[in-house]
Order: C-alpha cells, then sequence, then structure tokens
C-alpha cells in the first residue's frame, strides 16, 4: 500500500511530497474550490452586491462536487485492515487525464509508477433534468423572514414613538431539480478489504449526504460490479465499479430577467417599522 499527493489535492492518508503525472494547474484549482480552500485574494476586487453581509444563496455543480467528497473523506472516512491496523483509504476526485490513464491502465499509478491501492476514484459523468424542474420555477419565489438586522437597533425614541422592528425578508428563486451521476472506482490489495470497504458504502446510501444545517442531497446506488486480476506480472489487483445517483438541485447567483435584465436569485427587503396615516378633515 503506497501513499500518495496529486499536486495540491489532499488526500487522507497522503505522502506529500511525491506529485501525480497529468495533473494540469486548472484541475488544482478545482479540486482546491471543492474541498472549500481559502486562496489568496485581493479584497480590494470584491464588491457588495447589496446591504447584506451574508454569502449569496446559491447551489452550483462544484458545491455539489465537494459535498459529495467532504462526506466520504470526512464523514464515512472508509478504512482497510493492512498489517492488522486501520488505514484510512485515500479519496480522489478524477480528473480527465487521471481518468484516462486509469481506464487505460487499469489501475492507478503514481508518478514512479506504482500500483496504488486501496484507493477510491470518482468523477462527476452525468446531468439530466429531473421531472420536478418546471419552466416556470424561475418566476417562483419562496420568502424567508430573517432575525435581527441593522436597521432593527433598539432606542428610547423608537419605544416611545411605538416604532416595531423592521424585518429582513429574503426572496429566494425556486432551483431547477437535477439528477447526477457519479463513476467510481475503487482498488484494494485482497477481498477481505474489498468486502468490508463495499459494506461500508452500501450502508450509507439511500440517504442524504451533506453537513447538518448546510445543503444535502439523496443518493444511492444500485449495484457494484466486482473483478479480481491476477496479471503475469506484478500483483494481484481487487477493483469494483459503480454508479452513484445523486437527486440534486442547481440555483446560479444570477438569473436573466425578460424585462429587468440580469438579476440575483435571492433578493432582500425589509419591512415597514411605521405606518403613519394622515387624515385632514375639512371643516366648511
Amino acid at each position: 500500500m503506497s501513499n500518495h499527493d496529486d499536486g495540491g489535492f489532499k488526500i487522507i492518508g497522503a505522502d506529500p511530497t511525491q506529485k501525480v503525472v497529468g495533473v494540469d494547474v486548472h484541475q488544482n484549482e478545482y479540486e482546491r474550490e471543492i474541498r472549500s480552500e481559502p486562496r489568496q485574494e485581493n479584497r480590494a476586487n470584491d464588491t457588495l452586491r447589496d446591504e447584506r453581509h451574508s454569502t449569496p444563496i446559491s447551489i452550483t455543480l462544484m458545491q455539489i462536487d465537494g459535498i459529495i467528497f467532504k462526506h466520504l473523506a470526512e464523514t464515512i472516512k472508509p478504512t482497510v485492515e493492512h498489517a492488522r491496523k486501520q488505514v484510512l483509504v485515500p479519496v480522489l476526485y478524477a480528473n480527465a487525464e487521471r481518468w484516462k490513464q486509469v481506464r487505460a491502465d487499469g489501475v492507478y499509478r503514481d508518478a514512479a509508477g506504482r500500483v496504488q491501492a486501496p484507493i477510491i476514484l470518482f468523477r462527476r459523468t452525468g446531468i439530466q433534468r429531473n421531472s420536478l424542474t418546471n419552466p416556470v420555477n424561475k418566476y417562483i419565489d419562496r420568502t424567508y423572514k430573517t432575525g435581527w438586522n441593522r436597521h432593527n437597533s433598539y432606542d428610547s425614541f423608537a419605544l416611545k414613538n411605538r416604532i416595531i422592528p423592521s424585518r429582513e425578508l429574503v426572496s429566494v428563486t425556486i432551483p431547477d431539480y437535477v439528477d447526477l451521476t457519479y463513476d467510481f472506482l475503487l482498488w484494494t490489495d485482497y477481498i477481505e478489504q474489498m468486502n468490508p470497504l463495499i459494506e461500508t458504502l452500501n450502508f450509507e446510501m439511500d440517504s442524504y449526504w451533506g453537513d447538518r444545517g448546510e445543503f444535502k442531497f439523496r443518493v444511492y446506488v444500485e449495484d457494484y460490479n466486482l473483478d479480481t486480476e491476477v496479471p503475469s506480472e506484478g500483483d494481484r489487483i481487487v477493483k469494483a465499479t459503480f454508479q452513484m445517483k445523486v437527486n440534486a438541485y442547481l440555483l446560479p447567483e444570477t438569473m436573466m430577467s425578460v424585462d429587468k435584465g440580469p438579476q440575483a436569485t435571492d433578493r432582500i427587503r425589509h419591512s415597514n417599522k411605521k405606518i403613519v396615516i394622515v387624515q385632514e378633515i375639512d371643516g366648511t
């Protein structure tokens, strides 16, 4: 069993001194994004979209990839027994070059050409619109009432004049519902290692993946394909492949409006603090 690193993608149980051939700069950047790693950015280029200080509500493909990876690597934490010890199985998101190399060789190799096992590779391979998606969704909003906001400062003036607190209302556009497909490749040295690995993953299927209080998506797997390869030269490799379906939803930060042009998919407004009715009476 070998440890490895992909040149920018943190892997559980990896050796940071090794690199993987065929990984470009854009792929490394994408892998950092799906794990929400902080980047060196110039804050002078940031602009305030509105008076709210929180992040705009959106659900992107990159966020979903990150949720799948994070749930595998940090929540499930798959392990196998090696030399009478429980060892974490590395999880990698496969880019196009890495996936092509793996499909051609039948195994995953590091920069020195050594076969890496155990290991889990996955990539997103398909997007299909769900039947719940409706063309009119983009014209429908759902409004949520938030708690305290900066317009709710408490003072004696507001109390004496019976000024009620202003509520912040956030209107969010209904998202599009999609079904995502992810291909998985698993390798181990022995069948005794593959069996508990499949059992662990299968037990976590048909459930919702994601952190508590964040976006969650239902995942499920219908079947697993198992294969054992015994080459004339080299070690035996036990391989498993399966497709995982993810019921998800997508909501970009902006959308095109027919009459208003580009606009945010979540909009903020505040309720009135006080309504003053003036009535004039003509005494003549």
